[in-house]
């Protein structure tokens, strides 16, 4: 195949990745995280309650962040087959790999960190998640408005999305 094609291919593959890495990160992040950081907690559940924690507070999230940062990124790291086949039978670069692979580790990072602030703020996990969801598509979707203000303005609202300022020169293959 071209070496174009497979540059479109392998950009592709990482634009479906990104989204697939942000619901995995959301998932993961609320995966009873109401239960296990919630101060108000019933007797019947197998955590103890976070003011009863021999750890404190902040060592609790700082390691549920890690939890969910490794397996993130080694469920990542399961569809590296795929961007290696690429390198393989085509001409496209080990570095727009290595580029693809660390701007997505990096969304992952900020989609748990943004997932684990909310649910250290509420006890009610739906409540969490659809905080977390407001606030990336909230981070998704300022570049839509860039065209409507003027030029100096409308570049601040491209560099501020979450995707279209940021993610795309990964997934483009440059850091």
């Amino acid at each position: 195949s071209s070496p174009r094609y497979s540059v479109t291919i392998l950009e592709d593959f990482f634009y479906v990745a990104f989204g697939c890495s942000m619901l995995l990160a959301t998932l993961l992040a609320h995966q009873d995280a109401s239960q296990d950081l919630s101060p108000t907690q019933t007797s019947a559940s197998p955590w103890p309650p976070i003011a009863l924690a021999p750890l404190s507070s902040a060592s609790i999230v700082l390691a549920r962040f890690t939890f969910c940062l490794v397996t993130c990124i080694l469920v990542e790291l399961l569809t590296l087959p795929i961007p290696l086949l690429l390198l393989h039978l085509s001409d496209v670069s080990a570095g727009h790999i290595v580029a693809g692979y660390l701007g997505l580790a990096m969304v992952q990072a900020a989609v748990t960190s943004t997932a684990l602030f909310f649910a250290t703020l509420t006890a009610r996990k739906l409540l969490a998640i659809t905080l977390t969801a407001l606030t990336l598509i909230a981070a998704l979707i300022p570049w839509m408005f860039a065209p409507l203000l003027p030029p100096a303005y409308s570049g601040l609202l491209v560099a501020a999305s979450f995707f279209e300022g940021n993610f795309q020169g990964f997934m483009a293959g440059r850091i």
